[in-house]
């Protein structure tokens, strides 16, 4: 009879055995943990994430030993091991650059002179 329950309980899988404990942390080094399957795409974690932190999924970079996550992966595929720690960014999207910028100053001055000159009826 016991060689019948310690079959049984061999084969239900440990909970510790399926799912891992991640470290995620920003650029200030505020961390959080999270538990995810070790073959479950990462995708979810990386929601909870953005979702706690107040921030927009698509602005979020996560890495990995220098290794870009992206939502498909799964820790099992990127080798992750209980405890390990995943580096996220904001990002940081260039600036318009000094010639885009006057660009669109004349433009916009030029609209406003003909806006004005369209008001005073010249």
């Amino acid at each position: 009879m016991s060689d019948l329950r310690d079959h049984k309980e061999d084969k239900k899988p440990n909970f510790y055995s399926t799912h891992i404990t991640l470290k995620v942390t920003n650029q200030d080094g505020h961390a959080m943990f999270f538990r995810n399957k070790k073959n479950g795409q990462l995708e979810e974690l990386m929601s909870w994430y953005c979702l706690k932190m107040k921030l927009e999924f698509h602005s979020v970079r996560f890495f990995f030993d220098g290794t870009r996550i992206r939502p498909n992966h799964t820790p099992e595929e990127l080798k992750m091991e209980d405890g390990d720690e995943i580096d996220t960014v904001i990002e940081q999207r260039g600036g318009w650059g000094l010639e885009k910028s006057l660009v669109l100053r004349r433009k916009i001055i030029s609209f406003v002179c003909l806006f004005v000159n369209l008001l005073m009826g010249t």
